[in-house]
């Protein structure tokens, strides 16, 4: 990232023109809803449409997944929900579960088994009538062609696959393997999601919420309304540290 914006700062210009890639329109990010105690997680999912986000997505995993789903519908019928299991599911369990999420109205799962269950994965999804979306099963540029056959879709995070770059290369890699592809993030600053920002209107969904989650945000810059992201136009990244951090 830091060599991408000496480049571009170097001429004056937002990374995004230095590589070529286009500034187009960013779909609506999701926004999570970690696992805590169900009045918790729907006042989280009640405080987050308030605001204007349109997109919520849950983390499942536990004994109460259902029950979960219901309370969040209940508070926020008219949401698209997105469910993330983070690997923590049985194929028997996944299998249960694929009723509930149809009731539920959800868009897509992101890895529900084990990342080293590929064989578990391509019978899900023969069975599923959602999306499945690999995450921890994504390594690295690599690991692309091996998950075709498992899964419909990809979930790019650009400083887990070794940077933006990186991140591009698996995408085009993911497109020729007809896959979907995710644009998201680790919890990160508005700085490392204006680097997977610049991939965005590439991608089919977009999961960048993480600035929104953190306390302080180091980085100032990115434009929020709700779960919509203007990307920067600025050179290099078009973020800068906020004064009081530049200090230290």
């Amino acid at each position: 990232m830091a060599t991408l914006e000496v480049c571009a700062l170097s001429v004056g210009r937002p990374v995004r023109e230095l590589l070529g890639l286009p500034a187009g329109e960013v779909a609506e990010s999701s926004y999570t809803i970690g696992l805590a105690a169900l009045p918790e997680m729907a006042a989280q999912a009640q405080a987050a449409v308030a605001r204007g986000h349109g997109i919520l997505k849950v983390k499942l995993g536990t004994a109460q997944d259902e029950a979960i789903l219901q309370t969040l519908r209940e508070v926020a019928p008219a949401v698209t929900l997105r469910v993330d299991a983070n690997a923590a599911w049985t194929l028997p369990q996944a299998r249960r579960m694929l009723d509930v999420l149809d009731e539920y109205r959800v868009e897509f799962l992101e890895q529900p088994l084990p990342a080293g269950d590929l064989a578990g994965h391509v019978a899900l999804r023969r069975a599923a009538r959602l999306p499945l979306i690999a995450d921890e099963s994504l390594h690295a540029v690599g690991s692309v062609p091996a998950l075709a056959e498992a899964f419909d879709g990809v979930n790019l995070k650009p400083a887990k696959l070794g940077g933006p770059l990186q991140a591009l290369r698996t995408l085009e890699l993911a497109r020729l393997h007809g896959l979907g592809v995710m644009i998201g993030c680790m919890i990160e600053s508005s700085l490392g999601i204006a680097a997977a920002a610049m991939l965005a209107p590439l991608c089919d969904w977009v999961d960048l919420d993480s600035p929104l989650l953190l306390a302080s945000d180091p980085v100032s810059g990115l434009d929020w309304q709700g779960g919509r992201l203007q990307l920067p136009a600025g050179p290099g990244w078009g973020v800068e540290w906020k004064a009081e951090e530049g200090r230290r």
